[in-house]
């Protein structure tokens, strides 16, 4: 893989990230929900996201590659059927790829491939309802537009012309998503940004779908396709007191197998549109009500018929030997999707809140956005040697940065080992808690880091407000240091580094010195943060850490560091 291709890849990946951890938190809101029109409601979400990041960016070459990413991490979806989802998916990416390759990462292009890539949706649930039903359903629409027609005198009404009005509902859709996407811009340096605390969210995360009861079979996924095939010819061409059985004995042997492919069929939605079209049958089609009936009857039973057969085709198509036989032909793709697989948890744990989203799209998504280059440089550190660290880690208060100043620190000394590095401290006024200062070590500077007034604030976080001067101070100390330093040591890698603020790009300059590293961090942010970074993590020290373990931590750094 050329390095150009390669880069494409990444950013690839990380838009996949951004736009599956939409689908996996917005779609379970919705569902839980039942809000009508969801799968809209998600493709104009990631019109959004796509747009956003192709226009900021100016990406070219990367939807395609990402809605085939995307689609591939829907099968961390507990549904029963994926063939449906993963197809509109991957065709809404390449509909995308094929817009913007054609006219370039102008505004308009990001608005028509926004608008196309919607429409994708209404001609895949029209094609959805042929495949379920039939030609009979077209059938069935043409007369009832012809009974419309006669009742009402409008004959301006027209099948073409329903399709293109309910069509062009979903092109405006999809313009106006990309418009919301295309008019994010990158955060203003100059302003100081209100962002909202953002707890992780370990609840929220994908889990892989536990072992299934019945092993895989390849037999059965092309016993799947002749039965299909067989029961349609049947339904198609035998008199219904032929065919019914062979249908009956189909649906047993599914259901007896696939045990979870029926529960599509326990949704009253579905038997609400099995009797609308049955009783639409026996009026408009046929010369007679009984042989409308049997038209309604035999689209339905096809339609089940359908309905099971997806859902054991998206179970058989998990099996392991085609997993291993793709594999073999595709590393490259396989290699990017578990980058994508490690990468998707920490992207959903930063992403807003769903009714944040769908309440304020744009200023929810924006921020949110702006996180693809972190994404995009935590997958290149992770194609790097891991860096050897010692992490101090502990609740908040509990003195993870009395031990680095009170033990770490002089123990460096003591062993005569070159250091710089940010010391966090806390700031009280009359006793009372208000603030971080910040000392910049070697040296005697300090400042100001977080403090309820902050003439220059970058951001504010509750009635916190962080420092802009404090944060390119840190960061300039640790650049001017890097190459004269044995270890650097940071208090505190936190929340705000997964937006690529705050010590972010110190921690960026860091990781790729390759020197070893001391850093603080949260108990809840360790894991993310060791993936991120792509760290080999040394020794754990604890707050309440001896001396003597302190000493042993080192040592292991500096032999294993190489120093």
């Amino acid at each position: 893989m050329t390095a150009q291709r390669q880069q494409k890849w990444i950013y690839a990946a990380a838009l996949a990230c951004l736009w599956a951890s939409s689908e996996i938190i917005l779609g379970s809101f919705l569902h839980n929900l039942k809000v009508p029109m969801r799968g809209t409601i998600l493709a104009s979400i990631a019109v959004i996201i796509m747009s956003a990041v192709g226009y900021r960016f100016r990406l070219k070459g990367i939807y395609w590659r990402a809605g085939l990413l995307t689609a591939a991490m829907k099968t961390l979806s507990p549904s029963a059927v994926l063939l449906g989802p993963m197809l509109a998916i991957t065709i809404q990416g390449l509909l995308m790829e094929m817009v913007i390759s054609a006219g370039g990462t102008r505004r308009i292009m990001f608005i028509l491939g926004g608008a196309i890539s919607i429409t994708w949706n209404f001609a895949h649930l029209i094609l959805g309802y042929w495949l379920y039903y039939g030609n009979d359903v077209v059938a069935l629409g043409a007369s009832l537009v012809q009974y419309i027609q006669k009742e009402t005198g409008w004959q301006f009404i027209t099948g073409w012309g329903l399709i293109a009005a309910f069509g062009s509902v979903y092109f405006t859709a999809g313009a106006v998503a990309a418009i919301i996407g295309t008019s994010m811009r990158k955060p203003d340096p100059s302003k100081t940004m209100g962002i909202p605390r953002k707890e992780k969210q370990s609840n929220q995360q994908p889990k892989k779908h536990q072992a299934d009861e019945r092993r895989r079979s390849l037999v059965w996924l092309i016993l799947l396709i002749v039965m299909v095939v067989s029961v349609l010819m049947a339904l198609s061409y035998w008199p219904l007191e032929y065919s019914l059985p062979v249908w009956v004995a189909s649906i047993i042997v599914l259901i007896l197998r696939y045990r979870k492919s029926y529960r599509r069929l326990a949704k009253v939605g579905f038997w609400v549109v099995f009797l609308l079209l049955t009783v639409l049958s026996s009026l408009l089609l046929g010369p007679t009500i009984e042989e409308g009936l049997m038209i309604g009857l035999r689209m339905n039973l096809r339609a089940i018929l359908f309905v099971l057969v997806l859902s054991a085709l998206s179970y058989e198509l998990r099996n392991e030997k085609l997993a291993r036989t793709f594999n073999m032909h595709n590393k490259s793709f396989l290699s990017v999707l578990e980058t994508c697989f490690e990468t998707l948890p920490m992207v959903i744990s930063i992403l807003p809140p769903a009714r944040s989203i769908l309440k304020s799209p744009r200023e929810s998504l924006s921020l949110f956005v702006n996180t693809i280059n972190v994404w995009v440089d935590s997958m290149h550190f992770r194609q790097l040697e891991p860096i050897s660290a010692v992490i101090i880690s502990g609740d908040k208060g509990s003195g993870k940065s009395r031990l680095l100043k009170n033990s770490v620190i002089p123990e460096l000394q003591r062993s005569r080992t070159d250091y710089a590095g940010i010391l966090m401290q806390y700031m009280f006024e009359k006793d009372e808690h208000v603030g971080y200062t910040i000392s910049l070590l070697p040296g005697n500077a300090e400042m100001t880091l977080v403090g309820p007034e902050v003439s220059d604030a970058i951001l504010k976080v509750g009635k916190y407000s962080f420092s802009r001067s404090a944060f390119e101070a840190g960061s300039k100390h640790i650049e001017q240091h890097l190459n004269s330093a044995d270890v650097i040591f940071l208090d505190e890698s936190g929340w705000l580094e997964t937006y690529g603020m705050g010590w972010y790009n110190a921690l960026k300059d860091m990781r790729q010195s390759g020197k070893p590293m001391i850093i603080v961090v949260r108990p809840d942010l360790k894991e993310d943060f060791m993936k991120f970074w792509n760290i080999d993590e040394k020794s754990l020290l604890a707050p309440d850490s001896t001396d003597s373990e302190v000493r042993d931590a080192i040592e292991a750094l500096m032999v294993n560091g190489k120093l």
